[in-house]
């Protein structure tokens, strides 16, 4: 009997946890439509302000213990970067739209980076890389 009750209770958890991963696709996606919700809406409140915030600057951890400085990349860099490795294909206007972020993510996993959509050191070095060719 604590036989099958346990054979059941596996199979619930097999079954919960399956539909959790079945789903996680949708929930990406999801997420994803609110992150581009929520950067139009700073993009039009930047625009009201008159912020021209076009500039991103990524600190290593190593560099900011040292006090180094702060290496700068553009969003429309970083596009033009993927674009000319060959991730990106989208219009080179620095929005980080779903097609930005999912080149990142390409290119991360193919340069055995962190793939976590964001250009911290070690992506911004590698993509660096491209666009000064």
């Amino acid at each position: 009997m604590k036989r099958v009750l346990l054979l059941v209770a596996v199979s619930l958890t097999l079954l919960v946890t399956g539909c959790a991963v079945l789903d996680a696709p949708s929930r990406v996606n999801r997420l994803e439509n609110r992150l581009d919700s929520i950067e139009a809406r700073q993009g039009t409140i930047e625009g009201r302000l008159g912020i021209e915030k076009e500039s991103v600057t990524y600190v290593s951890g190593e560099e900011e213990r040292a006090g180094g400085p702060a290496v700068s990349m553009s969003k429309k860099e970083i596009q033009i970067a993927l674009q000319k490795a060959g991730y990106y294909d989208g219009p080179i206007d620095g929005k980080f739209g779903k097609l930005t972020r999912k080149a990142i993510r390409e290119f991360q996993a193919d340069k055995n980076l962190k793939v976590d959509g964001i250009v911290g050191s070690q992506t911004k070095k590698a993509l660096l890389y491209y666009l000064n060719e």
